[in-house]
This record gives structure tokens, sequence and C-alpha cells, in this order.
């Protein structure tokens, strides 16, 4: 069965404010694109700063400089790519790891909290219904964005300047 609009719209609704709760709540307390940086070293390493762009679907000049400031704290080692001279791959040092580790010793500490009064039931339920609607984003997501973006119409180059 098909849930109503006003379901999906009271779905939708509560995971934009859980999604806006989230993202006030971390930013006050860790740099979310230093963090996937570090992780994605962690568990991919060695990897390309352009594939963790990619991945944290960020600028990659940004990944550069969370890069550099990861490097010099320790976290991170830079090699020579020998596939592209041109380019580098990042990999997670041990003290990386151990930042790593803690901070996600922190983020279940606050996230415990946070549910403490849940049911281990609750919990499994959340986490397999979340994990359900990740799963499905990922495989809807890209062909519900390629038809949004055939719908807009082309944009023609028109200086904003050049009109003074």
């Amino acid at each position: 069965m098909q849930a109503n609009k006003y379901a999906l719209r009271a779905a939708s609704a509560a995971c934009t404010r859980f999604a806006d709760a989230y993202r006030r709540g971390s930013d006050q307390v860790y740099d979310a694109t230093r963090v996937g940086v570090l992780r994605l070293a962690a568990e991919r390493g060695p990897i390309r700063p352009t594939d963790i762009a990619a991945e944290l679907d960020v600028n990659p000049s940004s990944i550069t400089r969370q890069v550099k400031a990861l490097h010099a704290l320790g976290h991170l080692t830079a090699t020579g790519d020998r596939n592209d001279g041109r380019a580098y791959l990042v990999q997670a040092t041990d003290q990386g790891r151990a930042e790593l580790r803690a901070f996600d010793d922190k983020g279940l500490e606050v996230f415990s909290a946070v549910v403490e009064d849940w049911s281990e039931h609750d919990l499994e339920l959340l986490t397999t219904l979340l994990n359900r609607m990740i799963n499905t984003w990922a495989h809807t997501a890209e062909d519900k964005r390629t038809q949004v973006h055939s719908r807009r119409p082309a944009v023609q180059p028109d200086p904003w300047w050049a009109g003074s």
C-alpha cells in the first residue's frame, strides 16, 4: 500500500527537521568535512583527494585545505600517486585513526544521551528504517536528480556586469 500525500509530507518534514537539527548540533562540535576526509582516508586509504571530494560531494579546494590541516596535525600522510605523477594519495596515520576513534566514542556518548529512554526495539526499528531509506535514496536519488535537471531551461551566458 502506498502512503498518502499527508503521510509523505509529514515524513518528509520530519526528515528535514532531523537533518537540520543534526547539522546544527554537529556544526557546533566538529567540522563534518574534516571528519569525512579523515574517515575516508582511514577506511579507503590510500585515496586521492579528488575521490574524497566526489564521495563527500564538496568542492575539491575545500578538501585540499582539510588534507593540509590534517597532515599538519599528523593525522594523514601524503604520497605521490605512482599511476599519475600529478596526483597524490592520502592515508590516515595511527594518530589519525586514534583521533577518529575518540570522535566516534564522543559521538556515541552524545547519541546515547539523546536516546537514553528509547527501548532496544525502538532503536532497532530506527536503524532498520534509516538503513532502508538510505539505500533507497542512493538508488533513486540519481534518477530523480537527472529528471529535475533535464526539465530546467538552459541558462544563456549573460555576464551580470555587461549590462552596466
